[in-house]
C-alpha cells in the first residue's frame, strides 16, 4: 500500500484543490431551485400556478413548496436540466427535501405523497414516462414503502412527522426494449440541508407501461399525489435536478479526499 505523507503545504494544497475540484464537479453539474425567492416557482417551473409557495417551514426556515395536490394534472420541473432520453444509457437524477407535517389516513395508492419522475411537458406529461414514488402502508402507524412505476414495492420502513428527509431518484434508460432502470432512495436530512443516513432504497428495471415512442428530450420533475387529499400535509424544498445521473449523496471517494485533506490540515498547523 502507498503511504501518503502530510509533510508540507504543497501536500496540502494539492489534497485540498483535488477534494475541492472534486466537490465543485458533483456541484456545478446540475441545477437545484431553493425556492428562496418569491415567484421561483412559476419562473423556473412549467407548467405553472399548481402549487403555492410558503414564506416559511423550508429548510433553515426558509420559502418551500406547500404539498397540496390542488389536482396537479401533470409534473412539473425546470427545464434547464433535460436529457435526450431516446439514448441508451440516458440517465436523469432527481432529489426534493421534503417534511410532513402529518400522514395520509388512508394507505398504498391512496396515500402516495411524492413522485419523482421524467417530463415530456403539457398536461398529461407523466403518462408511459417512468417515476419513483413512496406511500405509507398502514392507517394506525408510520410505515411507508417505495415504489417503482407500477406494483413493485420496497421493504416497509418508518419515518416521522415534524422531520426533514431527502427523497432522490435516478432514471436510466437501459439497453433492453421499453426498459428504464430505477434507482431511488430516503435519506434522513437536517433542517439546513443536510444529507446523512440512509432511511430506505430500492433498485429494478420496469418495462411494462413505458414506452420508447415517449423518450425524447426530458426533464426531471415531481407530482405529489393523493395522499394530500386523504390527511397528509407538510412542505418539499430545494429541489434538485441533474441531466448527468449526478446524485446529490457524497461519494466516498469525495468523503475521502476531504477527511485526507482535512487531516493533512491539521498536521500542517500542528507542526508550525
Amino acid at each position: 500500500m502507498k503511504t501518503i505523507h502530510c509533510s508540507g503545504t504543497r501536500v496540502l494544497r494539492g489534497f485540498t484543490a483535488l477534494a475541492l475540484f472534486t466537490l465543485a464537479q458533483e456541484a456545478f453539474a446540475s441545477t437545484i431551485v431553493t425556492f428562496n425567492n418569491s415567484g421561483d416557482f412559476n419562473a423556473q417551473f412549467s407548467p405553472d400556478n399548481q402549487y403555492t409557495e410558503a414564506s416559511s417551514g423550508g429548510l433553515n426556515n426558509s420559502r418551500a413548496i406547500v404539498l397540496a395536490t390542488n389536482n396537479p394534472t401533470s409534473f412539473d420541473g425546470p427545464a434547464s436540466e433535460s436529457v435526450d432520453f431516446s439514448v441508451e444509457g440516458a440517465k436523469m437524477t432527481v432529489g426534493t427535501f421534503f417534511n410532513l407535517s402529518s400522514f395520509p389516513t388512508t394507505t398504498n395508492a391512496t396515500a402516495e405523497i411524492i413522485r419523482l419522475g421524467l417530463t415530456a411537458g403539457g398536461s398529461g406529461n407523466f403518462a408511459d414516462l417512468p417515476y419513483a414514488t413512496f406511500r405509507r402502508t398502514s392507517p394506525d402507524d408510520s410505515d411507508f414503502q417505495l415504489q417503482l412505476r407500477g406494483t413493485t414495492a420496497g421493504p416497509i420502513f418508518t419515518l416521522s412527522t415534524d422531520t426533514w428527509y431527502y427523497f432522490e431518484a435516478t432514471f436510466t434508460n437501459a439497453v433492453a426494449p421499453d426498459t428504464v432502470h430505477h434507482d431511488m432512495a430516503i435519506y434522513n436530512a437536517t433542517n439546513s440541508g443536510g444529507i446523512g443516513s440512509l432511511v430506505n432504497q430500492l433498485s429494478g428495471d420496469v418495462s411494462g407501461g413505458i414506452y420508447e415512442s415517449s423518450f425524447s428530450t426530458l426533464v426531471g420533475g415531481f407530482k405529489v399525489e393523493q395522499g394530500l387529499d386523504n390527511g397528509a400535509d407538510g412542505v418539499m424544498d430545494n429541489f434538485y435536478v441533474d441531466n448527468t445521473g449526478t446524485s446529490q449523496i457524497p461519494e466516498p471517494s469525495s468523503i475521502f479526499l476531504l477527511f485526507i485533506a482535512s487531516s493533512c490540515m491539521v498536521i500542517a498547523l500542528n507542526r508550525k
